[in-house]
């Protein structure tokens, strides 16, 4: 016979020790799942969230240890959860990693890239505050964060990418912003500045990381199928499964154009796939297959003059000249998962291999091949009887490109102008420490170090030998700390540094011999802000000042002869502020779900803001001068309503309130700009979807981003994109 009396108080006791002790008496999950506990059955979004599965299994242990000794057999529950790949994070997951970043960090869901038309890095990217994100043609696109690399008017530099955790750049760290496929991904996770490093990654710009579906959280099979203004069509078809130990996600996407302007026409089939092998429920190998065919064609920029005249056409040189940026692109990585108790670990290589054929004002021919090896872990302990999380790993990377020009004769190449190897090496080591003071507070400390060359070897002698080698080496330190005022609202603030090695656009950008003598770039950051998640009301607010040495800026080197090199100081600093709001809920339909509680139509509110301040220090050409390329304000808004047949309709709105800088000596201005869109759609159950995305309804005619010159000299420069000018495009998925 069990005295309950006696139980109660055994069992308040306990209660009392687990409330004081906390962590202490966590169980991990494994533990919980084979343990022999009783009396009813478990939901399963207990399961699904691992925090509540540990005090739920705590509270179990202790209801257990109360009853010890009783005569009577407990009988056995049967726990269900949904099983996960141990390589890669489902968006649940990376909200609860993005909860333990000290510092501006944001998710992007499938959602927000499939329920619209979403071609481009500025359809991905759109509504993250501190992001410049601007088509210029095509994919091609200006990308920076808080002021990365503002001066490169071509490709990519300052912000590190990565495909489910494994480096997408190549290894002088530049990027290409063709090889990203948004029906592809099923999350983006954006960290900016520092706050990738446990990634490995520390530059003024961060990282993002496209994260892919696995067979564990794909569909069987989808279908989506698009089209609209300028001859645009593209069709996806996805499919993903576990099959015993095995599972499998492929995507294909075949796409074309032909774009608003001329010389504009763009086509390319993408295959993304990844396919895993379950050893055991700790050990899991995963191989990631990435094919691309791309081909795009560069209509140029133009003058004010020929902007306002007719936007539609193309650079007079571009068109000459045929300009294209096409390649063909293999990429293969394999990683190995182990996940325990207390620790998981990933190990693995990758390859890159890119043939790229780029017609400019000279044909560049590059075959390019980048291999690495990387390994990471985290490790979570006790230190001082307080939780305590380690991040560490190392990447070793090496790249050769294999690089030629010719005479550019109406797209063709003809008389060879240059032949040369460029080699990159870099050997990055990572380790990054959360210390949980309490259950309130963090502090997270940790540093990266990088040793990086660049060497080239001259093969075309005929203008002199430009080979030469350049070494690089420093260490970026952080510290930083969190506070959780509540379960879903934290304060956070950290103090980062960067070191960034040039790539080889900066370091071959000379007229003497050898590679130019560029510094690499270092940054200290000081950044404070706070998030709210999974609440009425959201946000995301970030302030931060950055301190920079050698930034690469643009300037005159001889007449009407620019070139990328440092500056001796510059500040950037800034406000991020990202808000999403539930307006109001039940206007004019009301019904009940499952669980008999209160749903129906409701009205959100989305919106960025972003002020950006980036200004040389006492420098001597441009002194305290605005640093081009970046509007100060940049606003991002959407509206949207939507009811529980599954209909939604959002009106939304980009907004430069202000003109901005297109020169260091601030002597021109680009137009400030506001544009509206519509989107709109209806998801008739699981399967059946469809959308219709409405851009520049007023058929505005603005240019949202331009070339950054050292000096305009009261010139009519060509550094003008025109925007595309009024465009519907509409869509239907299927799945299964």
């Amino acid at each position: 016979m069990i005295n309950s009396s006696k139980t109660k108080l055994r069992f308040e006791q306990r209660l009392q020790y687990f409330n004081s002790q906390g962590s202490k008496k966590f169980w991990s999950l494994k533990k919980f799942l084979s343990h022999d506990f009783s009396s009813k059955k478990i939901s399963k979004k207990i399961i699904a969230k691992s925090y509540f599965t540990a005090i739920f299994a705590v509270f179990l242990n202790i209801f257990s240890d109360c009853y010890a000794g009783a005569n009577s057999t407990l009988p056995t529950i049967t726990v269900s959860a949904k099983k996960q790949s141990l390589s890669e994070n489902d968006f649940a997951n990376a909200q609860l990693k993005i909860k333990k970043i000290a510092g501006g960090a944001s998710l992007v869901s499938s959602d927000d890239l499939q329920k619209n038309y979403s071609a481009t890095v500025k359809d991905m990217l759109d509504y993250v505050p501190g992001i410049i994100a601007q088509s210029k043609a095509g994919q091609e696109s200006r990308l920076s964060i808080r002021g990365s690399g503002l001066s490169r008017n071509y490709h990519l530099r300052g912000i590190n990418l990565y495909q489910d955790g494994v480096p997408i750049n190549l290894a002088d760290g530049s990027a290409d912003f063709q090889d990203m496929d948004p029906l592809a991904f099923n999350h983006v996770e954006i960290f900016k500045g520092a706050n990738g490093l446990h990634l490995g990654s520390s530059t003024l710009g961060g990282a993002i990381n496209f994260v892919s579906p696995t067979g564990y959280n794909a569909d069987a099979l989808k279908l989506r199928l698009e089209g609209g203004s300028f001859g645009t069509a593209r069709a996806n078809i996805s499919s993903g499964k576990v099959l015993g130990k095995f599972d499998y996600f492929a995507s294909l996407s075949t796409f074309k154009t032909d774009g608003y302007r001329q010389q504009n026409q763009q086509s390319d089939t993408k295959f993304y796939s990844n396919f895993g092998y379950r050893f055991n429920q700790n050990a899991e190998n995963r191989t990631y297959l990435t094919l691309i065919n791309s081909n795009l064609e560069l209509p140029g920029s133009l003058t004010k003059r020929k902007f306002d005249a007719n936007p539609k056409q193309a650079n007079s040189n571009s068109l000459s000249g045929k300009n294209a940026r096409d390649f063909n692109e293999i990429r293969i990585a394999n990683k190995t998962s182990w996940k325990l108790d207390n620790s998981n670990f990933n190990a693995g290589f990758y390859s890159n291999l890119k043939d790229l054929d780029h017609p400019i004002f000279q044909v560049l021919d590059q075959q390019t091949q980048n291999y690495g090896i990387f390994g990471d872990g985290h490790l979570k302990n006790t230190f001082f009887s307080r939780q305590n999380e380690i991040d560490f790993g190392v990447n070793l990377s090496y790249g050769k490109t294999n690089a030629k020009r010719f005479k550019n004769v109406g797209g063709r190449p003809k008389e060879l102008t240059q032949k040369g190897d460029e080699k990159s090496q870099n050997a990055l080591f990572f380790v990054q420490n959360n210390l949980h003071l309490n259950q309130k507070t963090a502090l997270i400390f940790g540093s990266q170090f990088i040793l990086a060359n660049r060497d080239y070897k001259d093969r075309f002698l005929k203008d002199g030998d430009q080979s030469g080698r350049r070494k690089y080496f420093g260490l970026s330190p952080k510290i930083g700390a969190i506070y959780n005022l509540e379960k879903n609202t934290e304060i956070f603030g950290n103090l980062s540094g960067a070191y960034e090695p040039p790539t080889f656009t900066e370091v071959r950008q000379t007229t003497s011999s050898g590679l130019a003598n560029i510094s690499a770039q270092k940054s200290y950051t000081l950044e404070i802000g706070t998030r709210r998640t999974n609440s009425d009301l959201n946000w995301d607010i970030a302030l931060y000042r950055s301190h920079l040495r050698d930034e690469l800026i643009l300037y005159t080197i001889a007449p009407n002869i620019t070139q990328a090199i440092n500056a001796n100081k510059t500040m950037h600093q800034g406000l991020e502020i990202g808000i999403d709001a539930k307006i109001l809920s039940n206007i004019f339909s009301q019904k009940s779900d499952t669980n008999n509680e209160k749903i129906g139509d409701k009205i959100t509110l989305r919106t960025t803001y972003t002020l950006n301040d980036f200004r040389f220090v006492n420098d001597s050409i441009y002194r305290n001068k605005t640093i081009p390329g970046a509007p100060r304000h940049f606003i991002r808004a959407e509206l949207k309503y939507q009811n529980s047949a599954g209909f939604y309709v959002a009106p939304n709105v980009e907004i430069v309130p202000t003109k901005f800088f297109i020169d260091s000596q601030n002597s021109l201005k680009a137009p400030n700009y506001w544009v509206l869109s519509l989107n709109a759609g209806h998801e008739f159950n699981r399967n059946f979807s469809i959308y219709l995305d409405a851009k520049n309804l007023l058929n505005k005619k603005y240019s949202p981003t331009v070339d950054v010159l050292s000096n305009a000299s009261g010139n009519d420069s060509a550094v003008y994109y025109p925007a595309n000018s009024r465009a519907v495009y509409a869509g239907v998925k299927f799945k299964w």
